[in-house]
C-alpha cells in the first residue's frame, strides 16, 4: 500500500470547486498536477470551455498544463484506469469530463483549442486583437523581443528636441545639464528609462498620457516616504521593551550631555534634551538615528565598547552611578539578535523624506518628458511594423478600461469567465496584478466564480522583469479586489530525497528565519521560509557535498568538477548531470576546460555567437569591406584561415606606417616585394578575390556582396560542422541590419552581435547539461552542481530616476547631478534595492538546490586574511549566503584540503596549431552532372491555372509568402497568432510580396488574397488550425533530399505530424482558388492531380523508416477545404 501524502488534506481542498485558494507550492510539491486537476474538475462543471482561463508565464508552462490535460483525457478514453492513486484521481476526474464533454458536444480531444490554457502576454495579444482602435496597438504585426535598437531611435528622437524652444526641449536640456551633457549617457539612460516605461505609465499616467499635478505628485511621494520611514522606527521601536527603555534612557541623557558640550552640532547632542523615550515617528527621526549610532556600528552589529567620542569618558572613581560600566553591561545584555541590531543599522540610513528643490525640479521637468518619450516610441513601434511586451501588457490594460468605467471587452469578460487560474503567481508583476485585478473587478461573493493562484514566494527570482513577490503575501493576506482567497499550504516534497530535503530544511530555515523579520517582507523582499515533507526515502550520503578551496582559482574549480563528474558518470552512466551557473560570466573559464577534458556537454544561451572564430573571422571581413581604415579588422582577415598569412608578413606589411588603410598598402609593389614568397602568393590571391567585391560594394545587396565573397576566399573550407548553424544567423543579422555604405548600421550590427548566442552542438548520449540558475527553473537532475559560489556581483548602473515598489507606492529618486553627491533619498532607496537583491538571491540559490533529485555539490573558493584566518565570503557571494550554515563544514573542509591528494584531472598540453588554407587554394567547382529536382505543385499550378489571375509570378509569390505565414504560425503557436488582427496584416504581405519581386500594382490584390487565406486557416476549426496544432513529431516546410537513378532531388513537404491515433499525415496547402462552379469537381480533379506526388512523398517517409500508417491530403485555405488523396501504395 502506498503512504499517504502529507499534505493530502490541503491537496483535497483544493478541488473545492465553489472557493477560491491561494496556494504556496514549494519546489517540487506537485502543483502542476494540482493545477490540472483544478482544471479538470471545473471543465466538469462548466458549460463551455472559455467559461475557464488559466494563465502562466512561459510557453513551456502553457503548452506542458496544455498537453498534459489533453493527456489525461485521451488516457481516460482509452485506458483501464492506473494504480497509483494520484494519477487514479487525475483519471476519474477526465473520465468526469469526457461525460459533460459528451453531454455539452464539445469534442475537445479534436478541438483542444478550446481549452484556454494560455501565456499572460498571449492573453493581453487576444484583448488588444478585438479592440485595435481602444488599445491603439491594433496595426502593429509583432512583438520584438531584441528591443535596443527601437529604444536607442526613440532617445535619438528625443535628444533632437535639445535645440527646440519648447518645454520639451528645455527639458531635454536639464537632464542633459543633470549628466553633465554627455550625449552617449543620455542615450544610455533613456533606454533604461524605456524598458522600464510600464511602471511609470501605470503609476503616473495610468495609461492616458497627462502629466500629473506636479505639488500633488509631490506631497504624495513625500507622504509615502514618510509612511516608510515611519513603518521602520516602529520595527525598530518592537525591539525595545518598557524596562529596556527606563535603562537606556539616562544613559543617553547623558551621552548627549557630553557630547554636546564638546560639539552642541554634534549628530549624538540632540539627546541630550529628551524626557522620555521617543515615539516612532519623523518628528523624533534624528533622535532615533542618534540612538541607532549609540548602540551599533556601521556594520549593524552592537558594540562592544564605547569612549569619549560616543559620549562616555572614562568612569570618575567617586562616580557611584559609574555610566560608562553601566552602559558596557546594557550592551553586554541585548540578546545576539541580529534582527534586533539589523532594524538600528537601518535606521541610520534613514533620510528626510523632503526632496530638495533642485532635485523635484529636475523630476518635474521628467514629468513633462515622459509623455513625449513614450508618443515618440509609439511612433517608432508603427513605423517598425512591432511593439514590445511592455506596450503589449500597457493597451491590454487600457483596453480593458478602469474600475469605474470598464469598457466593453471588459464586460464581456465579466460575463463569460467563471473560474481562472493562475499559475507561478510568485513572478507577477505590477501590471500582470492590475490586469488580473480588473479581470475580477465585477465579481461578487457567491457568484460562482472562483480564483485560484498557485505559486511559491521562495521561487521569486525575476526582479529583472519587475516581479514582486510582495504580491503573493499582500493577496494571500487581503485577496484581490473584491475576491477573497483561503490560503492552503503543500508540503510534500516529491522529487528529492529525504536527506537532501532535510539538509535544505536546515539550511533555508537559518537563513531566512531573521530576515523575514516584522515588516521586512514588504519593505525588503523577505520571504519565511516553509519546511518541505520529503516523500521519497533517504538516498546517497552525504545529499550536499562541500568543495572548497583557497582562493579564486577558476582552473582548480573546474578540475575538481571535472573529478566529480567523471566519479558520477562512471558510478551512475544514466543519470542526469546538470551545472548550474548564477551568470553566464562564470563559465567563461569553466567550459573551456569541460570541453578539452572531451566531457559532452549540452547548453543553451551560454556561448555568445562572437565566440566562434569563424563567426570572428566573417565579422572582421564585414568590418573590412566596409571600413577600409579598419586596419584591426583588415589584419584580422589576412590572419584569418582563409587568407593565413604568417606574422611576420603582417609585420613587413605595414612597417614603419600606421596611417596608410591596409588595402592600400597590400597593392603597393615595394611592400609585395617585402614579402616571403608565400606571403606574396596569398596576398595575390586575396587581391584577386577581392577587388571585385570592392567595385560592387555601392551596387549589390551587400549580404549576397559578403556571402559570395567569403566563400571565394574559402571560408566554408574553414569551418566545421558544428559552426553552420551560427554562420546562418550571423548573414540573416546581415541581411537585416547592415548596409553598404551606412556606418551606423555597422555599429548597430555590432550590437545585436553582441547580444546573440552560438547556438549548441547536437550531443548524442547524456551530456551533462549547463544552464543558468534562471534558466533551470522547472526542471530536475539527479545531480546539480553549483560552481563559483564564492564570487560577488558587480555594481549595478546608475539610473536617471531610480524606481522602487513599495505596497501600492511607487517610491523615486533623481540620479546625481555628475560630480554632485547622491541625495538621501537615492541612498535610501538604493539601499532598500540592495537588500531586494540579497533576498532574491537566497531564493535563487533555493531554487538551484532544489533542482536536485538526489545529490548537490557546491563549489567556491575562501581567502585568507594577513593573520593566516579565513576571510568571510563576500556578503552579497552565494556563498556569503550559505556562510551562516556551511561555516563551520566548510572551512574543517578547507583545511584538510591541504592535505588530500590533487585532483585525478590534468589537461595535457598540447602545442597551438595554426589552421589555414593552402596558399594557392581555389573553392571546388560545383559538380556538374548533378541534377536538382523541382518542387511539383508550382509548377502545375502555374500550368493549369486560367491566364487572368496566374498570368506572370503571382501563384508563386502568394504562395511562397503563405507557405511562410503557416510555418511561423505552427512554430510559434496558435496562441500567439490568434491575438493577431489578420486584417491588420496587409502591410506585411504587401511588403513580402513586393520584396519577392511583386508588381506594385497588383500588390494590393495579392495581399487581400493573402489575408484572407490566412484569416481563414486560423478561423477554420474543423481542419485548418488541427493541421497547425503542435502535433507530435510535427514539421513544416520540411526538406527532404533522396536520390532516384543517381539523380539527387529535394522535396518540401508542406506540412507531416502524427495524429493523435498515431497516423502520419502529409498535407500540401494549394493557396489557388476556383472561382467557377462544380466545386466539388475541382477538388476531385486536384486529388487525382497531384497524387503521384502525395504518394512520392510517402514513398520518401517511408524508405527513411516511417512504419506508422500515412495519409495524404491537400489544404485549400481560400475555401477552408480539405480534400484527401488516396494512398494506393500504403496501409491506410
Amino acid at each position: 500500500m502506498n503512504a499517504p501524502i502529507h499534505d493530502q488534506d490541503q491537496r483535497d481542498l483544493a478541488l473545492d470547486a465553489t472557493r477560491s485558494y491561494i496556494v504556496q507550492a514549494p519546489a517540487g510539491s506537485g502543483k502542476t498536477e494540482l493545477l490540472i486537476q483544478r482544471f479538470l474538475i471545473l471543465l466538469a462543471q462548466v458549460d463551455k470551455p472559455e467559461h475557464i482561463l488559466a494563465m502562466t508565464f512561459t510557453r513551456k508552462a502553457a503548452g506542458e498544463m496544455q498537453t498534459r490535460i489533453i493527456k489525461a483525457l485521451t488516457h481516460a478514453a482509452q485506458e483501464p484506469p492506473p494504480d497509483y492513486p494520484h494519477s487514479l484521481k487525475t483519471y476519474h476526474l477526465a473520465k468526469k469530463v469526457l461525460e459533460q464533454d459528451a453531454r455539452q458536444k464539445w469534442n475537445l480531444l479534436n478541438n483542444p483549442t478550446r481549452l484556454k490554457v494560455q501565456t499572460i502576454d498571449s492573453f493581453c495579444m487576444s484583448l488588444i486583437r478585438q479592440t485595435p482602435v481602444l488599445s491603439g496597438i491594433g496595426s502593429l504585426l509583432g512583438i520584438e523581443e531584441k528591443t535596443d535598437a527601437l529604444y536607442r531611435e526613440t532617445a535619438r528622437r528625443v535628444l533632437a528636441n535639445v535645440e527646440k524652444k519648447s518645454e520639451i526641449g528645455e527639458s531635454v536640456r536639464g537632464l542633459l545639464k543633470r549628466l553633465d551633457n554627455d550625449k552617449n549617457k543620455f542615450l544610455e539612460r533613456m533606454v533604461q528609462l524605456l524598458d522600464k516605461r510600464d511602471r511609470w505609465m501605470l503609476t503616473f499616467f495610468q495609461t492616458d498620457l497627462e502629466a500629473p499635478s506636479p505639488a500633488e505628485s509631490r506631497a504624495e511621494q513625500e507622504k509615502a516616504l514618510t509612511t516608510l520611514i515611519e513603518a521602520r522606527l516602529q520595527a525598530a521601536d518592537s525591539h525595545f521593551g518598557h524596562a529596556l527603555k527606563e535603562q537606556l534612557l539616562p544613559l543617553l541623557r547623558y551621552a548627549g550631555n557630553n557630547m554636546h558640550a564638546e560639539n552642541p552640532d554634534h549628530e549624538l547632542a540632540i539627546m541630550a534634551t529628551i524626557s522620555v523615550f521617543p515615539k516612532p515617528t519623523l518628528d523624533h527621526l534624528p533622535v532615533w538615528k542618534a540612538i541607532a549610532k549609540l548602540l551599533v556600528t556601521d556594520k549593524a552589529k552592537f558594540r562592544k565598547t564605547v569612549d569619549k567620542r560616543n559620549g562616555f569618558p572614562p568612569d570618575k572613581k567617586d562616580d557611584d552611578k559609574k555610566p560608562k560600566e553601566s552602559y558596557l553591561n546594557l550592551l553586554a545584555s541585548l540578546p545576539e539578535q541580529d534582527a534586533f541590531a539589523k532594524e538600528l543599522g537601518g535606521v541610520s540610513g534613514l533620510p528626510n523624506p523632503r526632496f530638495e528643490d533642485s532635485d523635484w525640479e529636475f523630476l518635474e521637468s521628467m514629468f513633462r518628458l515622459l509623455p513625449e518619450i513614450e508618443k515618440t516610441l509609439r511612433r517608432v513601434f508603427v513605423e517598425s511594423g512591432n511593439t514590445d511586451y511592455s506596450e503589449l501588457s500597457l493597451s491590454a490594460l487600457k483596453s480593458l478600461g478602469k474600475p469605474m468605467t470598464p469598457s466593453d471587452l471588459l464586460l464581456k469578460y465579466d460575463l463569460k469567465l467563471q473560474h481562472i487560474l493562475v499559475d507561478e503567481f510568485q513572478d507577477t508583476s505590477y501590471k500582470q496584478y492590475q490586469l488580473l485585478s480588473l479581470l475580477t473587478e465585477g465579481w461578487t461573493p457567491g457568484d460562482g466564480r472562483t480564483l485560484f493562484i498557485v505559486g511559491d514566494p521562495m521561487q521569486s527570482i525575476y526582479r529583472f522583469r519587475d516581479a514582486e513577490v510582495s504580491f503573493f503575501n499582500k493577496v494571500k493576506e487581503g485577496g484581490i479586489g473584491p475576491v477573497h482567497l483561503d490560503p492552503l499550504q503543500l508540503s510534500s516534497n516529491f522529487r528529492s530525497q529525504s536527506r537532501l530535503v532535510s539538509w535544505t530544511n536546515a539550511c533555508f530555515d537559518t537563513l531566512d528565519r531573521e530576515a523575514a523579520s516584522a515588516g521586512s517582507i514588504d519593505l525588503e523582499g523577505a520571504v519565511a521560509y516553509t519546511p518541505s515533507h520529503a516523500e521519497r526515502d533517504a538516498g546517497l550520503q552525504p545529499a550536499v557535498v562541500y568543495h572548497p578551496f583557497l582562493n579564486t582559482n577558476a582552473e582548480q574549480e573546474a578540475f575538481q568538477m571535472i573529478d566529480v563528474i567523471h566519479n558520477l558518470q562512471s558510478a551512475y552512466p544514466d543519470a542526469s548531470i546538470a551545472i548550474l551557473v548564477r551568470s553566464r560570466t562564470h563559465l567563461e573559464s569553466l567550459v573551456p576546460h569541460l570541453q578539452e577534458a572531451k566531457i559532452p556537454l549540452r547548453a543553451e544561451d551560454i556561448d555568445k555567437i562572437t565566440s566562434r572564430p569563424a563567426v570572428l573571422d566573417l565579422w572582421s571581413l564585414m568590418r573590412a569591406l566596409l571600413d577600409p581604415h579598419d586596419r584591426i579588422a583588415w589584419l584580422s582577415v589576412l590572419r584569418a584561415p582563409f587568407c593565413g598569412f604568417l606574422l611576420e608578413d603582417l609585420h613587413r606589411l605595414c612597417r614603419m606606417d600606421a596611417e596608410t588603410p591596409a588595402w592600400q598598402l597590400m597593392n603597393d609593389p615595394e611592400r609585395q616585394q617585402a614579402l616571403t614568397t608565400d606571403g606574396q602568393t596569398r596576398l595575390a590571391r586575396v587581391i584577386e578575390k577581392l577587388t571585385p567585391v570592392l567595385q560592387a560594394l555601392t551596387g549589390e545587396d551587400f549580404r549576397d556582396l559578403l556571402e559570395g565573397c567569403w566563400i571565394h576566399l574559402g571560408g566554408p573550407a574553414c569551418v566545421d560542422r558544428s559552426q553552420w548553424q551560427d554562420i546562418d544567423v550571423f548573414f540573416e543579422e546581415v541581411s537585416k541590419t547592415v548596409h553598404a555604405g551606412d556606418y551606423n548600421s555597422l555599429l548597430r550590427f555590432d550590437r545585436v552581435l553582441n547580444r546573440l548566442y552560438a547556438k549548441p552542438p547536437a550531443i548524442e548520449g547524456n551530456p551533462v547539461q549547463i544552464l543558468t540558475m534562471h534558466k533551470a527553473k522547472g526542471l530536475e537532475f539527479d545531480f546539480v552542481l553549483l560552481p563559483g559560489l564564492g564570487k560577488g556581483t558587480g555594481k549595478n548602473d546608475k539610473q536617471l530616476i531610480f524606481w522602487l515598489t513599495h505596497k501600492d507606492h511607487m517610491l523615486f529618486a533623481p540620479i546625481e547631478e555628475t560630480g554632485g553627491g547622491e541625495s538621501e533619498i537615492y541612498k535610501f532607496l538604493n539601499e532598500l534595492n540592495k537588500l531586494r537583491d540579497r533576498h532574491e538571491t537566497r531564493r535563487l540559490l533555493y531554487v538551484s538546490v532544489t533542482r536536485a533529485k538526489q545529490q548537490v555539490h557546491l563549489f567556491g573558493h575562501l581567502s585568507k586574511k594577513e593573520d593566516g584566518t579565513f576571510q568571510t565570503p563576500p556578503a552579497d557571494s552565494m556563498l556569503g549566503h550559505l556562510w551562516p550554515h556551511v561555516e563551520e563544514d566548510w572551512k574543517q573542509r578547507l583545511q584538510k584540503a591541504g592535505t588530500e591528494s590533487e585532483p585525478q584531472y590534468r589537461p595535457q598540453p598540447k602545442p597551438p596549431r595554426l589552421k589555414r588554407l593552402a596558399k594557392r587554394f581555389q573553392p571546388p567547382v560545383p559538380p556538374a552532372d548533378i541534377e536538382t529536382g523541382r518542387p511539383l505543385d508550382i509548377r502545375e499550378e502555374r500550368e493549369d491555372r486560367p491566364p487572368y489571375f496566374w498570368a506572370g509570378n503571382e501563384a508563386r509569390f502568394l504562395g511562397n509568402v503563405l507557405h511562410r505565414c503557416f510555418k511561423d504560425i505552427a512554430d510559434q503557436g496558435l496562441d500567439v497568432w490568434d491575438a493577431k488582427k489578420p486584417d491588420s496584416m496587409k502591410t506585411a504581405f504587401k511588403t513580402a510580396l513586393l520584396n519577392e519581386g511583386l508588381p506594385f500594382d497588383r500588390a494590393d490584390a495579392v495581399a487581400d488574397k493573402g489575408v484572407r487565406a490566412l484569416q481563414n486557416i486560423l478561423e477554420d476549426k474543423r481542419t485548418g488550425r488541427w493541421i497547425l496544432y503542435a502535433h507530435e513529431d510535427a514539421e513544416s516546410e520540411f526538406a527532404l533530399t533522396f536520390a532516384k537513378k543517381d539523380i539527387f532531388s529535394n522535396r518540401i513537404l508542406d506540412r507531416t505530424f502524427v495524429d493523435e491515433k498515431g497516423v502520419r499525415w502529409i498535407i500540401d496547402y494549394k493557396t489557388g482558388e476556383h472561382e467557377g462552379s462544380e466545386l466539388e469537381a475541382f477538388f476531385e480533379a486536384e486529388g487525382e492531380r497531384y497524387k503521384t506526388q502525395l504518394q512520392a512523398y510517402a514513398e520518401i517517409l517511408r524508405a527513411r523508416g516511417e512504419k506508422r500508417p500515412i495519409r495524404l491530403a491537400l489544404y485549400y485555405p481560400l475555401h477552408r477545404r480539405l480534400v484527401e488523396v488516396p494512398d494506393s501504395n500504403g496501409d491506410a
